[in-house]
């Protein structure tokens, strides 16, 4: 039969090929493509199915490779992501031939606008052969801090100044109650604890400035939706602070492909607690955790923070991408486009600039010394 496209609107295809599809390397390692989690995103992002496609790239009538698309508003396609950032790209098997095929597949398509995909993703090595005809729209890092070294590397990006200060810091607390740090709360806890912590987040500076996940009711449906199937499949990671009872840190993580990754923290910021830096000491205690865990590194989420900027020196780059194919039509869309085209290492270093007003600076903990 040999090679084949095939569309089909309309439906969440991913749930009938599910074995394949969770199977595939993308799907493995970034959890916005497990078929689950994937059904979440659609369900937060679309209004209904009709504007979804999923464009398969067939070998022998069986799939080798898959991307979802939709439709905005009768726009041209786009990837199924928005404001929380989903870095999804193509579904594929592994091998050189299916790499091929799946580049040239995706060179066949008259335009199509990605978002956040990584900078070792299918599209994003593409995007360097075709810079003549795909577009770099815009560069975001996504920090990360590697634990193959133990607390000992995660420490070493750290001022001996600020280890010490934090070391201090978690004494004091200690003298004003029981201190206690729970890694994840058990299966029956976790709505009330999804619930506590999203009230922590909205009393502080996010809801201040309207930020906060309960203040937008997509995102506040996508996490409870995503904490329950997380923990109906042990990806959940829950953890908490507490000062006797009372939740004065949390966070909200994925454990997946050998990787934590960050989703939603906040911390108490009672200025009688505030000064203590409990996010920081609970940050100090889930990177300890997820060393004795095993995890290969610690994903700090995307955008800017300076507590982002001081423990994790290392970024991944996400582009957002838009194609422009090599068909005729594909060829007088890209004429159309108006504005300069972005130079990509530019972009890059930009990126890494910390804008002076970014959030999350701990005024009581030192930066680290310059190098």
């Amino acid at each position: 039969m040999g090679w084949g496209e095939r569309t089909v609107p309309g439906q969440r295809v991913w749930r009938d090929l599910a074995e394949w599809w969770d199977a595939t390397p993308a799907a493995q390692s970034n959890p916005y493509l497990n078929s689950k989690i994937l059904d979440l995103l659609t369900d937060a992002y679309l209004p209904d199915d009709s504007a979804l496609d999923v464009h398969l790239l067939l070998r022998d009538g069986e799939p080798v490779a898959a991307l979802p698309l939709y439709r905005k508003g009768g726009g041209p396609p786009r990837s199924i992501s928005g404001d929380l950032m989903a870095p999804l790209d193509v579904i594929m098997s592994e091998g050189e031939e299916v790499a091929e095929r799946v580049a040239e597949w995706l060179d066949s398509l008259p335009v199509a606008h990605f978002y956040h995909v990584d900078e070792s993703s299918t599209v994003a090595r593409e995007y360097l052969s075709r810079r003549n005809r795909w577009v770099l729209r815009k560069v975001v890092t996504s920090p990360y801090i590697p634990l193959d070294r133990g607390m000992e590397g995660v420490s070493s990006v750290l001022s001996s100044k600020s280890v010490s200060t934090l070391r201090r810091k978690r004494r004091r607390l200690q003298e004003q109650g029981e201190l206690r740090f729970v890694d994840h709360v058990g299966s029956a806890e976790v709505p009330a604890v999804v619930e506590a912590g999203l009230d922590l987040e909205a009393a502080g500076w996010k809801g201040q400035k309207g930020d906060a996940i309960r203040q937008r009711p997509r995102w506040e449906r996508f996490y409870r939706a995503l904490a329950e199937v997380a923990e109906e499949n042990g990806w959940l990671r829950l953890s908490v602070l507490y000062l006797d009872d009372r939740m004065i840190a949390f966070e909200y993580d994925l454990a997946y492909g050998g990787r934590r990754h960050l989703k939603i923290t906040a911390y108490d910021e009672d200025p009688e607690l505030a000064k203590y830096s409990p996010g920081t000491l609970l940050l100090e205690s889930v990177l300890d955790q997820s060393c004795r865990d095993g995890f290969t590194t610690y994903e700090c989420g995307y955008g800017e923070a300076v507590w982002k900027d001081r423990w994790a020196p290392n970024h991944r780059y996400l582009y957002d991408i838009s194609i422009y194919g090599s068909s005729l039509q594909g060829r007088i869309l890209r004429r159309l486009q108006r504005g300069k085209v972005k130079d990509l290492e530019t972009e890059r270093e930009r990126a890494r600039v910390l804008r002076p007003d970014a959030p999350g600076k701990d005024r009581d903990v030192p930066p680290a010394e310059a190098s």
